[in-house]
Formats: C-alpha cells, structure tokens, sequence
C-alpha cells in the first residue's frame, strides 16, 4: 500500500526564519542608553512631583493657619468687645496699664485695662507675658469681688476667667494692646497701628478704644487683627461701687 505525502518546502521554510526572528528580537532585550533615558525622566518627575506636593502642602497650612486665626481672635475680640462697650462713670475710671499691675485714667496705652462693665462690675482685661511666671499666653479676665452691705447673697468675690486652651487651636497671645482712640495717632502708637494695618488714626476721641491682638503659632506662624470699640456708656453717671480687692 502506497502513500502521498505533500510538503510545502516554502511554508516550512517560512515558519523557521519566524521562529529565528523571534529568537533573535527575544533575545535583543534593553541597552544601557534605554535604561538611562527611563531613570532620567523618572528623577525629573519626582522632582516635579515633590516640589507640587510641598507647594500644596504648604498653601493648604497658610489658608487652615488663617481660618484657625480668625476664628480664635474673632472669639477673643468679642469677649472683649462685650465688656468694653459697655464701660461706665467715664474716662476717670477707665485705666489702662501694663502686665497684671493696674494703670492709671491718664495712661493712653498698655496691655491691660480695667473698667467697671454694664452691669457695674469691675473687670481687668490681660494677657501674662510670655516672660511672666506659669504664663500661658490666654486671654483673661478679672472679675472683681465686691461687698454688698445691705443683701450679703449680692456679694460676690474675686475670680479670674478665661478660655479652655483648647480653644486657641495651638495658637497663643503674644500681645494684647488697648489704646485710646485720642492718642491712636500720636507717637509710637501710630508707629504700632500702623503695623496692624490701620492707616487712619486722627479722627477719634476718648469713647473709642482700640484693641490690637497678635497670635502666634508654632505650626501657623503670626496672625494679627484689631478692633474698634465704641463705648456706648462711657459718659453715663452712676455710684460706683466698693471693690473688694
């Protein structure tokens, strides 16, 4: 018994230069000059990656350092804002002094003041330096203790108030800066406001006190802002009364 076998010589020959060009780009694999280029534009992309993220990084800390900073000074500036306007018995009442230690009715300006509010106690309004002893750099309030001789449950005694530090979001008091609107633009007070922004400092009398309020941060830096109080009482007469000490 016979068989025919047919080979196609020219498809076989065709298969085998395929697999031999296979072998050969296979085995060809990546030249130095290739693998140089790749690290090239992978050094430069990493360099363009990092140099956006600290960018971005960085913006992201100004803006939630601003947001923070408003947010603590426009607490602290209407606390004090509710105990300023409404101040009474005038001028003569009205002292501003320095640290802890209470000024006297003719000093123009100073870190503290004490006044007697609108419901007839008398307050300071301070901030402890950074170099006074156990300072915590807050805003505080003093609340003078009095003597009511005539119904003893109106008495009241001596304390101090102030904030949860939690509050502040790590930012702290650096100055705090009560100044009268007379005397903003005389000497090195305008020199002062003038670095908190305000540029009109001529055209305001003793019933306006201006409060300037410096924060500062570890992780925000600096953030100031001021404020102009009016005292809607500051010429209403009345009997002041006897502070306890």
């Amino acid at each position: 018994m016979y068989y025919l076998c047919y080979i196609d010589i020219g498809e076989a020959m065709n298969k085998k230069n395929s697999k031999k060009s296979i072998s050969v780009l296979n085995n060809k694999g990546t030249t130095l000059v290739e693998m140089l280029v790749c690290f090239m534009m992978l050094a430069i992309f990493l360099v363009a990656a990092f140099s956006i993220i600290t960018n971005v990084s960085s913006l992201y800390y100004q803006v939630k350092g601003e947001t923070y900073g408003k947010q603590v000074s426009d607490i602290l500036m209407n606390k004090i804002q509710s105990e300023v306007e409404g101040a009474k018995f005038g001028g003569d009442v009205i002292l501003i002094g320095d640290g802890t230690t209470e000024g006297t009715a003719d000093n123009p300006t100073g870190s503290n003041i004490t006044l007697y509010d609108k419901t007839d106690t008398r307050v300071m309004i301070f901030s402890e330096s950074a170099s006074a002893v156990d300072s915590d750099n807050v805003l505080k309030i003093k609340y003078y203790g009095f003597n009511d001789p005539s119904d003893s449950s109106k008495s009241r005694s001596t304390n101090t108030w102030q904030y949860d530090k939690k509050m502040y979001n790590g930012y702290k008091v650096s100055e705090l800066r009560f100044i009268k609107g007379s005397a903003l633009g005389t000497g090195t007070n305008k020199t002062l406001a003038s670095s908190y922004g305000i540029t009109n400092t001529d055209d305001y009398d003793d019933d306006v006190m201006v409060v300037l309020l410096n924060l500062d941060s570890d992780h925000y830096g600096e953030y100031k802002t001021y404020r102009f109080i009016k005292m809607y009482n500051y010429d209403a007469p009345a009997a002041n009364p006897s502070p306890a000490g």
